[in-house]
């Protein structure tokens, strides 16, 4: 029961935090919240470009982190699917600084 209850916690907040930013990201270069790196606070611009399209693709990612963590309980049970969801959510955060990164660099930043 214990890891119901952790699974359904951690996906509704990964879900939360991924519209938040979507919905909200900064829209002026700050150092505390955003998505961060020398590429994307080089200007207004690759700030704009950078966090519009790692929140877009961080919120994809989570959605379908939802439908693995789904199949991962019906077909492991509990313990795996939060062990797997977890694994997944560091890939994935992983994966959008590398396609961010590439993103930006392509874009002429």
């Amino acid at each position: 029961m214990i890891f119901e209850i952790m699974n359904i916690t951690f996906i509704i907040m990964f879900i939360s935090i991924a519209f938040l930013f979507k919905k909200y990201y900064p829209k002026e270069i700050n150092p505390v919240v955003g998505y961060r790196t020398r590429r994307s606070m080089k200007s207004q611009e690759a700030w704009i470009i950078a966090n519009s399209y790692s929140s877009d693709l961080l919120y994809r990612q989570t959605i379908i982190l939802l439908i693995i963590q789904i199949i991962l309980y019906f077909m492991y049970g509990g313990l795996v699917a939060l062990l797997g969801m977890l694994g997944i959510w560091i890939l994935m955060l992983v994966s959008t600084i590398i396609l961010t990164e590439s993103f930006l660099k392509k874009s002429g930043f």
